[in-house]
C-alpha cells in the first residue's frame, strides 16, 4: 500500500517583499487616485518589474524572476507584475 502523505510538511510561504525602487510617491496610490489592473497575456517571456528590482537591490540573491501576469497603472506610472507581487501591491494599496 502506498502512502499519499508527504514526508515533510509543506514550508510556509513568505509574503513577497516589495522593492525600495517603487516604494516612493509616484508609484503609491493616493486616496483620490484610481488604480487600474489589467490582465496581461504575453507571447514572449517578460520578467516582473518588482522581481527585477529586488534582484538588483539584493545583488543577485533574489530569485527566481517570475513572469508578468498583470499590469498596474496609477497616475502616470505603470508596473508589470507577477501574481505574487500583484497581490502584495493590492495589499499595500488598501493600507
Amino acid at each position: 500500500m502506498v502512502s499519499t502523505r508527504p514526508l515533510f510538511p509543506k514550508p510556509q510561504e513568505e509574503p513577497p517583499k516589495l522593492s525600495r525602487r517603487f516604494g516612493h510617491g509616484e508609484y503609491r496610490a493616493t486616496p483620490g487616485a484610481a488604480v487600474t489592473w489589467t490582465r496581461r497575456v504575453l507571447k514572449t517571456r517578460t520578467d516582473c518589474d518588482e522581481c527585477v528590482a529586488l534582484q538588483h537591490e539584493s545583488h543577485g540573491e533574489y530569485w527566481p524572476r517570475r513572469q508578468v501576469r498583470v499590469r498596474r497603472r496609477v497616475g502616470g506610472t505603470t508596473l508589470d507584475l507577477c501574481g505574487l507581487h500583484a497581490a502584495a501591491w493590492k495589499d499595500r494599496d488598501h493600507q
